[in-house]
């Protein structure tokens, strides 16, 4: 074996280096170290995700609740889509939310990317879902939280938590802007 290169996670590059003859040609993915330094960068990485980039983070859960409402709630899903055939997109162009997926390199970034392309829509569609269910208390159930509530994975969200603030669609364009700098640094050295 001339060499071997993993992708840069602690219990691989552990077991790696517990064969000595293997610890001179250990050579980390560089591509997973980027990817592991925008999670931190964004505070989605790291043993204390609270005190790395809360601002980020809570940014990012804001946009994840765009797809959990789009899979979570059918008015919503189809009020995406009708409200775009309304508009005269044909059914074949129709775009709808991107879940988010940890372990799927610039998943963060398509997913902000594509609520930005969206808010035209997001915004009436989640605004008339909202009104309409004002009181409801577990409008959607939050996957990303580690904490069970009810039997359930995640912890319910009220309607009034889903959606963003003009400044929080403001931001998010500049989130937008510092991710897809390592996103196309990525497909470069694809």
């Amino acid at each position: 074996m001339s060499g071997i290169t993993p992708d840069g996670a602690a219990d691989g590059v552990k077991a790696v280096n517990s064969i000595p003859e293997l610890g001179l040609k250990l050579d980390t993915c560089q591509l997973h170290g980027l990817q592991r330094s925008v999670l931190y960068a964004i505070g989605n990485a790291g043993s204390d995700k609270s005190c790395l980039n809360p601002e980020a983070a809570a940014l990012l859960k804001k946009h994840n609740r765009f797809a959990q409402a789009s899979n979570q709630i059918r008015a919503v899903a189809y009020g995406i889509r009708e409200l775009q055939q309304d508009e005269g997109v044909p059914p074949s162009r129709v775009l709808s939310t991107v879940d988010t997926m940890a372990t799927r390199w610039g998943n963060q970034y398509r997913q902000v990317m594509r609520n930005n392309m969206l808010k035209p829509v997001l915004d009436p569609v989640l605004g008339r879902w909202k009104r309409e269910n004002s009181g409801k208390q577990d409008a959607i159930v939050d996957a990303n939280d580690e904490n069970a509530c009810n039997n359930r994975i995640g912890t319910p969200v009220p309607a009034s938590k889903l959606g963003l603030s003009t400044d929080e669609w403001d931001v998010s364009l500049e989130m937008e802007a510092f991710l897809e700098h390592p996103f196309q640094i990525k497909d470069c050295i694809e």
